[in-house]
């Protein structure tokens, strides 16, 4: 978010606004073997909503004056 959005992305250009938008994928017939299953449950599980709030406090942190960072967390869990 900081390294793309901030860092890049809107001190590039002139827009003051972003949106971060991070897709969540996690279901039940993700294979055992795959590493990502594993470093998602790392992240929070299934609980979509310790991720959401983890993203937001960091769009929150990043924002300024200057410029606006919002997050946005699509649950498109299978």
């Amino acid at each position: 978010m900081e390294t793309q959005l901030l860092n890049r992305y809107l001190e590039e250009s002139s827009y003051q606004c972003g949106l971060y938008v991070v897709g969540w994928f996690n279901c039940d017939y993700w294979s055992d073997n795959d590493y990502r299953k594993q470093d998602a449950r790392k992240i929070g599980g299934s609980y979509v909503s310790v991720v959401r709030d983890r993203f937001e406090a960091q769009a929150k942190n990043l924002s300024s004056q200057n410029k606006l960072i919002i997050s946005i967390i699509l649950n498109i869990t299978l």
